[in-house]
């Protein structure tokens, strides 16, 4: 946790060392952090590209070179002089307050939801562990481009490397994956109340926008994927866009964000591209200008992008290489399988209306029946202002209006993408929805406590019921579906195979190096133990293995240096049960493997 904090504080605060900051210190604080995380995604695909081990250390010295040379002059000029005087209880810092402590309620439900089970949740995860592990061995996420492996090179790896650099500190993988993605999406919830404070000009609004985006059930959810960093950078990179009108320098860290994102993960990388050109096409046409800064902002951040990665991507595995392994289509960039993220679904107006208790783990479903039509209302008062004025319906003062109403229409539509031609991932959509539902709702609530007050009923009272009913009818569905079991995914053969790794296989010494016999790697890198999926003489046999005499098999890994073995109920799923008890039973006979633990799915052996 100290590594996550001094490299995302050190790096967000030289990259905006530049600029005209914020005057409330925690402001800065907070925001730096999400500058932090955009700029590592961009350093280590630097440092990659340039053959510098991806190890934490490098890191480390990169991040303090500005913090430590400021310093330097300060304390050169004027001595080392502490001022506490900015730590007032201001206005501002009491809604800063009021949104830490809805962070501190958003991180313990998710953390408890994380660590309910000891397993990885899905199949993704267990991915992310293998590249988490991969790269803090291996301190790069390039490979031999004939080994295929999720989640980094030709995929976006910001990701992966986070994980496996803070992973050299500690020797729980999974744990590690846990902790930090919560803490990243729960992070999310202070930049987007920034971003919304800058937004609309309003701290009240932003306070509001930020409850309902950390309560509303589509929002996120626990599971770990790259999706976690990649849409909590849209709002440091949006929060950096807004800052422009104040000091145009800013567009310089805005493109940097922007970059971020776009080397985090593919789907939503589209997705942010498009809502960034949204922002500034609105921009140009309500103030009858260019905004050359925020433009520049999104072209040098995808030039970056694409110098640093995309493109040497495309020069090792060719164009074919790259659109299979960031899940593209070879006709259009826009045409994601819909299949791919929830199974070709056609939602109707019930899933966004009802919030239900069980939904998707990747991404939940549902608005909830009080925020919907909290949004609903929002969208009318909108609209109103906007069309009761029609020659200034483009005017500088509807620019946010205008961008919810176009934000919202185009994650309306990207959510029932499997009903029109272009798909880009539907499913996935529903949290891109939460973003401007949050937004709007927020001009909705207010307008409705001063009607209400108009006729003798006080505002508080109507603010406080709309509060209770999105507890009731969003929050209480959100609290069951992130804190449920999450079963632990399809390569596993069943559940006592999974606490049999649990029990048997996790309790060995950190790094015994494993052989699963039938079963992916992950399933020893994800208990810390190790195995080398990326190494193509150690694939090559691994293939054939099962088929192997066991005097071979005995051979080949006393030459490698596995002490351990398993034999899984994955092996029933893949080779049948015939052949896997035939296996067992050629195996647990002969004199060159010795039986450790086993339950009903797993055998553990040892290697002799």
């Amino acid at each position: 946790m100290i590594l996550f904090f001094a490299l995302t504080l050190c790096l967000g605060y030289s990259i905006t060392s530049f600029v005209k900051k914020p005057d409330n210190i925690l402001e800065r604080f907070l925001m730096n952090i999400g500058f932090g995380l955009g700029t590592f995604a961009v350093l280590a695909v630097l440092l990659n590209l340039l053959k510098i081990q991806l190890h934490w250390m490098i890191f480390l010295a990169i991040s303090v070179i500005v913090p430590l040379f400021h310093l330097y002059k300060q304390v050169s000029k004027k001595g080392l002089k502490l001022d506490f005087s900015q730590f007032k209880l201001t206005k501002s810092n009491i809604y800063i307050l009021v949104l830490l402590l809805i962070f501190a309620v958003f991180f313990s439900v998710y953390h408890k939801g994380a660590f309910t089970y000891p397993y990885l949740e899905d199949d993704d995860p267990w991915f992310h562990a293998e590249v988490a592990k991969y790269i803090s061995i291996q301190r790069t996420f390039s490979h031999d481009p004939s080994i295929s492996m999720g989640y980094i090179e030709p995929y976006p790896p910001a990701y992966a490397v986070l994980m496996g650099v803070l992973h050299q500190t500690n020797t729980d993988v999974i744990w590690n994956l846990k902790f930090f993605n919560v803490l990243i999406i729960s992070l999310g919830i202070l930049f987007f109340y920034f971003f919304a404070k800058e937004f609309f000009g309003s701290r009240k609004k932003a306070l509001f926008s930020t409850f309902v985006i950390a309560i509303i059930p589509c929002f996120m959810s626990h599971f770990i994927w790259a999706s976690s960093l990649a849409i909590v950078l849209f709002f440091p990179a949006f929060y950096a866009v807004e800052k422009i009108k104040e000091d145009r320098k800013w567009w310089v860290v805005a493109a940097v964000m922007v970059a971020g994102v776009l080397l985090s993960q593919p789907s939503n990388a589209v997705i942010f591209g498009l809502m960034f050109g949204i922002y500034w096409l609105v921009k140009v046409v309500t103030t009858k200008s260019f905004q050359k800064h925020i433009f520049f902002a999104g072209l040098v951040g995808l030039v970056l992008a694409l110098a640093t990665f995309y493109l040497p991507m495309i020069s090792k595995y060719g164009w074919a290489g790259v659109s299979s392994g960031i899940g593209i289509g070879s006709a259009s960039l826009l045409h994601f399988s819909g299949a791919e993220s929830g199974g070709g679904l056609l939602y109707t107006w019930s899933d966004f209306i009802f919030a239900n208790s069980v939904s998707k783990m990747d991404n939940p479903i549902g608005v909830g029946i009080v925020l919907f039509f909290l949004t609903v209302f929002s969208l009318i008062l909108i609209i109103y202002s906007l069309v009761r004025k029609p020659k200034h319906f483009f005017a500088d003062k509807n620019f946010v209006h205008i961008v919810l109403l176009v934000w919202l229409l185009f994650a309306f539509a990207g959510i029932h993408g499997n009903r029109l031609p272009i798909q880009l991932m539907p499913h996935r959509f529903w949290a891109i929805f939460a973003i401007p539902v949050a937004l709007i709702c927020a001009e909705g609530f207010f307008s409705l406590g001063a009607m209400f007050e108009k006729v003798k009923v006080h505002r508080v009272f109507i603010y406080a019921l709309v509060i209770a009913g999105i507890l009731v009818t969003s929050g209480y569905a959100k609290y069951k579906v992130e804190t449920s079991f999450w079963p632990p995914g399809v390569n596993w053969g069943s559940m006592d195979e999974v606490q049999g790794y649990l029990q048997y296989v996790k309790p060995l010494p950190y790094n015994t190096k494993l052989f699963p016999l039938c079963s992916s790697d992950f399933k020893a890198l994800a208990f810390d133990k190790f195995a080398e999926p990326w190494d193509p003489t150690y694939v090559e046999f691994k293939n054939t293995a099962f088929n192997q005499s066991v005097d071979k098999l005995n051979s080949w890994l006393k030459s490698r240096g596995y002490e351990y073995m398993t034999m899984d109920s994955y092996c029933v799923n893949k080779y049948g049960l015939n052949a896997t008890n035939e296996k067992l039973k050629e195996i647990g006979t002969s004199q060159k493997f010795s039986p450790v633990n086993s339950n009903r799915g797993i055998f553990l052996f040892r290697t002799l």
